[in-house]
């Protein structure tokens, strides 16, 4: 038997061309591997389907993943927030217990060698409030006995009906 060597061409079965077979063929049987012939239109439509099929796909996918990540954001931040905030809590403690005292000392060496009198303390009293003293804010004031005995008579003295 002899070998026959193909070309593409020969290997290729157009419709103008004729062949020869040596003996009656019984029967035979046309196939192909081409995929049926689609509309431009329905291309078109079926292409454009997909397209955003697939964009909507993809938008819900990492409007997910946005979520998914404020969440993990949001909790972290909800995390360093109570952290910051007790941390505000225990400084704000710690000057509440630790500045009347700092204050004081500071003042009995400023004013150790200072001889007041008792307009001198009701006016220092006074813009002390009023400085640092908010109209809903609790304002605590340490005075030694001596000069709060003395700012009660004072406010005892200006009770009482001039004569």
């Amino acid at each position: 038997m002899k070998k026959s060597s193909w070309t593409q061409e020969e290997a290729t079965l157009s419709y103008n061309k004729s062949i020869a077979f040596p003996i009656k063929p019984k029967g035979f049987r046309v196939s192909s591997i081409e995929l049926p012939s689609v509309p431009v239109a329905q291309f078109n439509h079926s292409n454009s389907e997909s397209y955003e099929r697939g964009k909507s796909e993809a938008a819900i996918f990492y409007q997910k993943e946005i979520e998914k990540l404020r969440n993990e954001y949001a909790a972290r931040q909800e995390k360093l927030l109570i952290i910051l905030q007790q941390k505000v809590d225990q400084v704000l403690s710690e000057l509440d217990d630790r500045l009347p005292t700092l204050v004081v000392n500071m003042a009995e060496k400023v004013l150790g060698g200072i001889e007041l009198n008792a307009d001198m303390i009701r006016s220092l009293v006074k813009s002390m409030i009023e400085e640092f003293g908010a109209e809903d804010e609790k304002l605590d004031v340490f005075l030694c006995p001596d000069d709060l005995n003395l700012l009660k008579s004072l406010s005892d003295n200006d009770k009482a009906p001039d004569s």
